[in-house]
């Protein structure tokens, strides 16, 4: 297994590989990272559509979102490597953290 877990919707057909030159697709990684963005990104409010106080304002400067954005986005993928990590029998998950 690839350390990216491969194409997340592997693509068989030939002429449809040869169009887009042999791009496999997203890899399985970045498709684990996306659920895990979204579902992390449905509990925060970071832009102060639904603040919990009710007065249209989250307390947080723009540089102080962006650096809570960067650290989810950062979280998601460490979820998406443990997910990989699950799929893994022992050996190759021995392989991976040596590589």
């Amino acid at each position: 297994m690839s350390r990216d877990g491969g194409p997340a919707f592997p693509v068989q057909n030939r002429e449809f590989m040869e169009a887009y030159g042999g791009f496999p697709g997203m890899a399985l990684r970045d498709y684990f990272a996306g659920q895990a963005l979204a579902a992390i990104i449905g509990k925060l409010d970071l832009c102060g559509v639904n603040p919990p106080t009710g007065t249209g304002a989250t307390g947080h400067s723009i540089a102080s979102r962006i650096d809570i954005m960067a650290a989810v986005s950062t979280g998601a993928y460490h979820y998406a490597d443990a997910m990989l990590a699950a799929r893994m029998t022992d050996d190759e998950l021995t392989r991976a953290v040596s590589e």
